[in-house]
């Protein structure tokens, strides 16, 4: 196995995982510009949001079939390697990664390779394919999230600090080639806003610091390590490239309430965002905000999107729409024994929304009660 995967060490693909999309290559470095020129944080969030939209429900034969060949070097991986296959496959319904025991079938490598550290060589739709590397000295409480990271690596997604507008976020102290190439596999960068908690950034450490001031997404983050699932906007991103297919498990339609597209599934808990209490941790199916893949699925019919955008109104990672406006005063608040701080603007990423926003979800809501009911929403 060693021989196997150590010869594709310095075998860089030249394919680009641009390549899925031209047009959403070109608005993505469009609003890269937009952002990268203004100063104002709520600003730049929403040149990502407007973006995310984006791409037409492909049918069953769409799909993008991924073989993955794990050798029995990393048995101590497999656990967690069965999972990250599964947890992609629902968060993203226009891939379908699957283990094969033929390792000329596979378009990802799973091994352990000569040397110490977990890497990625190439990407899955290289002439070579990728190769994983995992270190089986790796530590037992970071295997789940390593495994996750060189995966999405593998499928083509760059580190989130080494995004073209990384300066704005954080700084970085090191001339290590992990923290400065930026043309590494030629992965794709920043599809999303700025995100500190993708599961692909690294621990903030001497190496690497957030800068607080740079914008106000991080008062979101208090803990200092790397996510160890997919965050939403991971799954968001997964779902720009690889665009949502219609499956026996994903089959969404236009919500009567909202007219926004819904799939049904059971994939919202822990999306970070306050919802009410009759919220069941589903994506719709008539109202309040929906998944990562139906979020960027454009509908032709309703097309409720292009009209909130039009409003200057945006999807957040919570999914919901938000206008960025200051409309209350700051103030903390209990829900649920938690104690959380509302700076009272809209958005732009998660949290209450205004009333104006908000209703456009959910007819009844009200931004009064869920900052000061206990019992009319809950964190998922």
């Amino acid at each position: 196995m060693n021989k196997e995967i150590d010869k594709h060490a310095i075998s860089f693909s030249a394919i680009s995982a641009y390549d899925v999309d031209q047009e959403l290559a070109t608005r993505l470095e469009t609003s890269s510009e937009k952002a990268l020129r203004s100063s104002d944080p709520v600003y730049r969030a929403k040149c990502f949001y407007e973006i995310q939209t984006c791409r037409e429900l492909g049918n069953t034969e769409d799909q993008c079939q991924i073989g993955v060949y794990v050798n029995k070097t990393v048995s101590t991986y497999h656990g967690h390697i069965t999972k990250t296959i599964k947890d992609i496959n629902i968060a993203a319904p226009g891939i379908n990664l699957y283990e094969t025991a033929d390792d000329s079938h596979a378009k990802i490598t799973i091994g352990e390779g000569k040397g110490k550290g977990c890497y990625t060589r190439g990407i899955f739709k290289g002439p070579d394919g990728a190769y994983v590397h995992l270190d089986t000295d790796w530590s037992d409480d970071w295997k789940g999230q390593t495994t996750i990271h060189e995966l999405l690596h593998a499928l083509g997604f760059q580190h989130e600090f080494k995004r073209k507008d990384a300066e704005k976020y954080v700084n970085i102290n090191t001339n290590d080639y992990q923290y400065k190439d930026k043309g590494d596999h030629q992965r794709i960068r920043g599809l999303t806003r700025f995100d500190p908690f993708s599961v692909m950034m690294y621990p903030e450490n001497e190496d690497m610091e957030r800068l607080e001031n740079g914008d106000i997404v991080w008062r979101l983050k208090s803990e200092t390590t790397p996510n160890k699932q997919m965050s939403e906007l991971d799954k968001v991103a997964l779902n720009m490239v690889f665009r949502p297919c219609r499956g026996n498990d994903y089959n969404p339609k236009i919500g009567p309430t909202t007219d926004m597209l819904y799939c049904g599934r059971s994939v919202m808990t822990g999306n970070q965002q306050i919802t009410p209490t009759d919220t069941d941790g589903r994506c719709g199916p008539d109202n309040w905000a929906n998944c990562p893949a139906c979020r960027v699925l454009i509908d032709g019919t309703k097309m409720k999107c292009q009209r909130m955008y039009d409003k200057g109104k945006w999807q957040g990672w919570s999914g919901l729409f938000y206008c960025g406006k200051k409309f209350s005063t700051p103030k903390k608040y209990v829900k649920n024994g938690t104690i959380l701080e509302h700076d009272g603007v809209c958005g732009p990423d998660n949290g209450p929304p205004c009333n104006e926003c908000g209703r456009e979800m959910y007819p009844e809501y009200d931004y009064s009660k869920e900052v000061e009911s206990d019992d009319d929403c809950v964190i998922l």
